[in-house]
């Protein structure tokens, strides 16, 4: 039983020499028998303590008299800690001194929290008097001071006006009056600034204790302004609390570090005086522990402290250890200070007195919970892989290094072929190892046992049934454990057969070789991936496609090949494939590295394990990039197409809208011309009426004319043949003879015409067109513009460019129809309701124009009833200004007397009429029918000008005037001739002088300009003195 107490005991004879030590001496020292009797337990006491604890031995030895000593003990671990050794002399029935009877209690961990106490009380006493008595004689700290504030009202620093001695001892400050805070400490926190300057602004006085990590103290501060407002002083009272600080803190730290000790420390050791079991005196460990008083500990108070259902049991077996005078022993569940139970295992021995009274029970509560829950834990785990072996089928081997003794479990011994009975060894071990892979083998078992592989063993390897013969694959997972010098100790792990898993591999690695096989010279791209997604594999096709290699397109990567603006729609329709077990399929493209784009029509399929479980995806793709586009250019020709046909019906809608009105205003000339000379047939106007039929005729004559010359115009123009004659132009005289040829118009009206026309400059361009410009823009301005109203006319010079703007306070522009303002055959109103005339070219000739003279025209309107304004804008020549001065001198009179002319004209009312106007004007004229009757009279009659119609039955103008300069000059192949006809476009003006014609004068004729283009073409001089008509007609 000695050898089960909780303390060492040993027995002396009467000489001293120790005769007997429990088992507990053994455990605790590590000696032996032979090093442990007689004087040899004096071995391993400490050095310091051994001559000590010898003397008071021997002493109490000779006095045969109890004794109990302190000393320090070896461990077998080398290790020494405090002991209590206590000892009651033995005597015989005859009263012999027989020897002693002693125990040793292991009482370092009290000595140590002792120590520790003790230090910290004696660091804290030192501390306290240390900082008391520099304190006890400090009076608080006082200065004035002026908080400085920047511009916006914000303190920046404080200056020191007044400070006392005491300020300067508590700072370490010295010479501070009138220096700022900042200058001696920079570094100051701005929390004081931010204080003293609130406290400056409201004159709220305030009391904060507050560390300062400049001056490395705590201060209590009282602070409150003095003196007025704006004075920015403050008064600053303040002590020096670091030391109470510091003190509080200290106290804290010493009693959570008590606390933590008693928390800490795995025993509790008490001792109880007498017999009866009870605490008679404090046990501090107990209640640091329990969080009992002494009073509640007091008697049999102690039991209330353990679980109530272990009490029961605790007391019964207390009372036997009592009654037995012997080891107390046992376990159970004691509350500590927080309430936990904890389980304790407890053990207490009697101390003697010389007469053999129990003195005390000295007793130690260790907390053995960790224990308990280690070996619980231990127990469920030892379960659990006793249960995860026999499920995994895995077998276990242990092999003690140091007596090269291998064990193996059943399930090792089976797969090498072994029956349970048999005997394993390191021998057996290598023997079924398959001999290519035993020398591999015996390198990475000998690595493992290697302290710098860690003990760690991870391998694979084929086994030989030695008594089966049956080859088998190996998993083997072990550890190795080493002693402190790293010497191998334990070979310990299990092993796997892994047989049906390498052959299932290698049946997969055969149907992959024969799958990549097929896939690698395949027309349309081949992929796998796993279920998520990730690419496992790709064929060489794909690659090709992709412009990508199989390593970048593995995992994630082969979505880098995707074109970016279809990566999100292809990630969508994977979801939802994979989602709802569909087959994937989508049309997207690939976009290589180099920008090389290709349309793929994308399929994939899930692969289904047994289970059902998707396990992957197959899939193809097909480069449809061909069909996709014939698919663009077949929807490309489509939308072209319609946008055509679109265009199409709008310029038939348009030309149907311009027909309509171009017949209307072609038609509506032709009603007055023809009432009026229907009026003037029957000869029963007067003269007055004969005047003004006769005007009307001639202005509706010449609105036809004009509505004509706008057809030819932009007739040139939509062919691109619309030529100018340039020169440098004054546009001052070019806008007044506009504003001339408007004005009877807008006088007609009561419209007023305002203009402003500076000389700005000159202009490189046609004078005519431009003139035809403004006089378009004016000819709108008034016909748009309500009578009584305004129209205004300005030049401005503007850097390099002129700018004519035309202004009117018309009807104005519809804001919807203003971007369309020029454009061709549009007008605003084409309804058969509409107030004004016109063809809508008029704005679409100036724009033509403007542009053709490297300028811009706008238009602006606010809206309708607003009026509008024109803006033309023409780049200015590089000159000085000059005012050109106009001829003033005489005008040639018209006079064709003496000049013979030879007219063609297959017309009859054209032959008349040229008849009677050329000898109104003193011309002798023939009048012939067609151009065989010129070449038959050219050389009898002798004209001195031939005058041609072009459109003439079996021969035409142009065919004729060939034939004439083909004759001899007698025979008037030189005659001067000018084309009078209605081809008046600019190509037939110049096909006409190139087929040899003079002059090219265009229908319908204006009398004027052809009596003297005859007079340019043939001279003043007659070649004839008479003069006499003749009209042939056919």
């Amino acid at each position: 039983m000695e050898d089960h107490a909780p303390v060492t005991i040993w027995v002396t004879d009467s000489t001293g020499c120790c005769t007997y030590l429990n088992r507990g001496w053994y455990d605790f020292t590590g000696q032996t028998e032979q090093t442990g009797l007689g004087l040899g337990w004096l071995d391993v006491v400490h050095p310091d303590d051994s001559e000590s604890a010898k003397h008071v031995f021997l002493q109490a030895n000779e006095r045969h008299a109890a004794f109990r000593l302190e000393y320090r003990l070896r461990r077998k671990d080398g290790e020494y800690c405090w002991a209590i050794d206590a000892a009651n002399p033995w005597f015989g029935e005859d009263g012999e001194f027989k020897g002693y009877i002693g125990s040793v209690i292991d009482i370092s961990d009290r000595v140590r929290v002792e120590e520790e106490r003790k230090q910290a009380e004696d660091a804290l006493r030192l501390s306290e008097e240390r900082y008391r008595a520099l304190f006890e004689n400090m009076n608080q700290g006082f200065c004035l001071a002026e908080v400085l504030f920047d511009v916006d009202n914000q303190p920046i620093d404080y200056r020191f006006l007044e400070i006392n001695s005491v300020f300067e001892k508590h700072s370490g400050l010295k010479d501070a009056r009138g220096k700022t805070a900042r200058e001696l400490h920079p570094e100051l926190e701005q929390y004081w600034i931010d204080l003293y300057g609130r406290v400056a602004l409201t004159g709220e006085p305030v009391r904060y204790e507050n560390y300062s990590e400049a001056l490395g103290r705590w201060f209590g501060v009282s602070a409150f302004r003095i003196e007025q407002p704006e004075s920015r002083k403050v008064a600053i009272l303040f002590e020096d609390v670091s030391q109470r600080k510091q003190t509080e803190a200290a106290l804290q730290a010493s009693e959570e570090r008590y606390r933590s000790l008693i928390e800490a420390t795995a025993q509790i050791i008490w001792n109880e005086l007498g017999d009866r079991g009870e605490f008679k005196t404090p046990q501090p460990a107990w209640s640091a522990f329990t969080g009992q008083t002494f009073d509640e500990l007091k008697g049999w108070g102690w039991l209330d402290a353990v679980h109530p259902d272990d009490r029961t049991a605790t007391t019964q077996a207390w009372l036997i250890a009592l009654e037995n005078r012997a080891l107390y022993e046992f376990e159970h569940r004691l509350r500590r200070h927080d309430g936990v139970y904890r389980h304790m295992t407890v053990r207490a021995v009697p101390v003697f007195e010389e007469n053999g009274a129990i003195r005390e029970w000295v007793g130690v509560h260790s907390d053995t919970t960790e224990r308990k829950q280690a070996e619980a834990a231990l127990r469920r785990s030892e379960d659990r892989l006793r249960m995860a072996i026999e499920s995994a089928q895995l077998g276990t081997w242990d092999w003690n290094l140091i007596t090269n003794k291998l064990t193996w479990d059943a399930g090792c011994k089976a797969m090498f072929g072994l029956p349970t009975e048999a005997e394993s060894s390191v021998e057996v071990f290598f023997e079924g190892l398959h001999p290519v892979d035993r020398q591999r083998l015996e390198q990475v078992v000998q690595w493992s046992f290697n302290p710098a592989s860690g003990g760690s063993y991870d391998t694979e390897y084929r086994t030989i049934g030695i008594q089966d013969g049956i080859e088998r694959w190996i998993a083997a997972k072990g550890q190795t454990y080493f002693e402190v010098d790293g010497k191998p100790l334990r070979f310990i792990g299990t092993v796997m057969d892994i047989t049906a898993r390498k052959q299932a591999e290698e049946a997969r690695r055969e149907s992959e070789n024969r799958f990549r096989t097929l896939t690698s010279h395949a027309p349309v791209g081949i992929f796998m991936t796993d279920p998520d997604g990730n690419c496992l594999y790709v064929n060489e096709r794909w690659c090709e496609m992709a412009g990508m290699s199989l390593e970048a397109a593995q995992g994630t990567g082969w979505v880098s090949a995707l074109h970016p603006d279809d990566r999100e729609r292809v990630a969508d329709v994977w979801y939802q494939a994979s989602r709802d077990g569909q087959v994937f399929a989508a049309e997207y493209r690939f976009q290589t590295s180099q920008g090389k784009v290709t349309w793929i029509q994308g399929t994939a399929t899930a692969l289904q394990r047994e289970t059902g479980e998707v396990s992957g995806y197959l899939g193809t793709l097909t480069d449809i990039t061909d069909r996709k586009r014939a698919e663009a250019a077949r929807e490309q020709l489509f939308h072209q197409e319609q946008a055509a046909r679109e265009a199409a019906e709008r310029a038939n809608r348009i030309k149907d809208e311009f027909l309509a009105v171009l017949f209307h205003e072609l038609r509506s000339p032709l009603n007055p011309i023809l009432g009026w000379a229907k009026l003037l047939q029957i000869r029963k106007l007067d003269d007055a009426k004969t005047v003004e039929a006769l005007a009307t005729i001639e202005r509706n004559a010449k609105l036809q004319t004009e509505l004509i010359d706008d057809l030819l115009d932009i007739a040139k123009i939509l062919r691109g043949k619309l030529s100018l004659n340039v020169d440098s132009v004054n546009l001052s005289f070019v806008v007044k003879s506009a504003i001339e040829t408007v004005s009877s118009n807008a006088a007609a009206k009561s419209i007023s015409l305002h203009s402003t026309l500076p000389n700005i400059g000159q202009v490189l361009g046609d004078g005519a067109r431009l003139q035809q410009v403004v006089w378009n823009l004016l000819s709108n301005a008034v016909k748009f513009t309500p009578k009584g109203g305004q129209v205004d006319i300005y030049m401005e010079r503007v850097g390099h460019q002129a700018e004519i703007i035309v202004k009117d306070t018309g009807k104005g522009i519809n804001l919807e129809f203003l971007p369309h303002i020029f454009e061709t055959f549009r007008q605003e109103d084409a309804s058969i309701t509409r107030q004004y005339g016109g063809l809508g070219l008029g704005l679409a000739i100036v724009r033509q124009l403007v542009e053709a003279h490297n300028g811009t025209i706008t238009a602006a309107s606010p809206g309708d009833g607003f009026g509008a304004t024109f803006t033309v804008r023409l780049p200015l020549l590089n000159v000085t200004p000059a005012i050109q001065q106009v001829d003033g001198g005489p005008q040639q009179e018209l006079n064709l007397t003496g000049i013979r002319v030879l007219a063609v004209d297959d017309e009859p009312d054209a032959r008349e009429l040229l008849t009677v106007l050329l000898t109104e004007y003193g011309a002798e004229v023939l009048a012939v029918a067609s151009a065989s009757e010129v070449l038959v009279n050219l050389e009898s009659f002798q004209p001195d000008v031939l005058v041609s119609d072009i459109a003439m039955p079996d021969v035409d103008g142009y065919a004729l005037i060939q034939q004439v300069r083909a004759l001899p000059a007698a025979k008037g192949g030189q005659i001067p001739a000018i084309c009078l006809t209605a081809y008046a476009r600019e190509e037939d003006c110049q096909r006409s002088i190139k087929s040899g014609f003079a002059n090219h004068v265009a229908k319908p004729l204006e009398p004027e300009r052809l009596v003297r283009t005859l007079m340019t073409v043939a001279g003043t001089k007659p070649n004839h003195a008479v003069t006499q008509n003749h009209s042939i007609d056919s």
